[in-house]
């Protein structure tokens, strides 16, 4: 009876041993190595290291630390910011999705962070999200910045790693309209009739809460055509620019009690009228 607590010990002792820590599991990247990623367990305290190894000389070993941070929380979002600069664009694009939804008022709070998203898009971000990140600020030399890159359509960006990308002029202009900006709301509505455009704007209804910006893309309720990307390998029906841009609208609007969410499936007609009149109600 007393082989019992000291089989209990051996084998707590053993779990310990073969369970990597955090240091060995960053390390273990440099060399290829991702297997330890799954036992590892990140709590506020390893905040630190984490930050010190987001600024390694391996890409992929800043890659995994960031990833890390991210599951810490809000707490994180300051040191996070560094990765929109980071020297490898993948890099970037990834920390610009992760801020985005993880640091709800990023451009507002965090110190440098509008420096640094403004450097990102320097430097070729192709996430459309480093400008719905900035389209949150209020200040000019923010809003000077997107002005000027509303003709510029020589890039692409893109929402997610899967979406068909976009002119850099698009997520611009988008920017642009949640800012207020003159004529943002006129150049945005002037991009709805591009397909990849409509495409885009459908699946980023819900990233604003601006009421004028949400009325403008109230036509989307109405665009028949079927979609060209993202599409659910499950999906019954074909779905259409409509569908995509309802199911933006109900989260934004909040209306799941109203209009229940398709995700996968299309919506009938009278769900959509419903939804287009309330889009355009919003209009200020």
């Amino acid at each position: 009876m007393r082989a019992a607590p000291l089989l209990l010990c051996v084998c707590a002792l053993a779990a310990q041993a073969t369970s990597p820590s955090l240091d060995d599991a960053l390390k273990s990247v440099r060399r290829g190595n991702l297997q330890y990623f799954s036992q590892v367990k990140v709590v506020s305290g390893d905040l630190p290291v984490l930050v010190r190894y987001s600024h390694d000389a391996n890409a992929a070993v800043r890659r995994e630390s960031v990833i890390l941070m991210a599951t810490l929380g809000q707490d994180a979002c300051g040191h996070i910011t560094d990765a929109l600069v980071d020297a490898d664009a993948d890099n970037r694009e990834r920390a610009a999705r992760i801020l985005f939804r993880l640091c709800p008022r990023l451009a507002v709070n965090v110190e440098g962070g509008n420096a640094k998203l403004r450097e990102s898009i320097r430097l070729g971000n192709a996430s459309s999200y480093a400008f719905a990140l900035l389209s949150r600020s209020a200040i000019d030399i923010d809003q000077q910045f997107v002005a000027a890159h509303l003709n510029k359509a020589s890039s692409m960006v893109k929402a997610e790693s899967w979406s068909r990308p976009v002119p850099l002029n698009v997520a611009a202009t988008l920017a642009a309209s949640v800012m207020n900006l003159p004529n943002g709301n006129a150049a945005l509505s002037a991009l709805l009739g591009e397909q990849r455009n409509a495409e885009f704007l459908a699946t980023s209804i819900s990233t604003t809460e601006n009421r004028a910006t949400l009325a403008t893309l109230a036509p989307l309720l109405l665009d028949r055509r079927a979609v060209t990307s993202g599409v659910p390998s499950h999906s019954k029906a074909r779905r259409r620019v409509c569908d995509v841009a309802a199911d933006q609208f109900v989260a934004a609007l909040h209306l799941e009690r109203e209009v229940a969410p398709r995700k996968v499936e299309v919506y009938s007609d009278a769900d959509l009228t419903q939804l287009h009149v309330r889009a355009l109600a919003l209009n200020p």
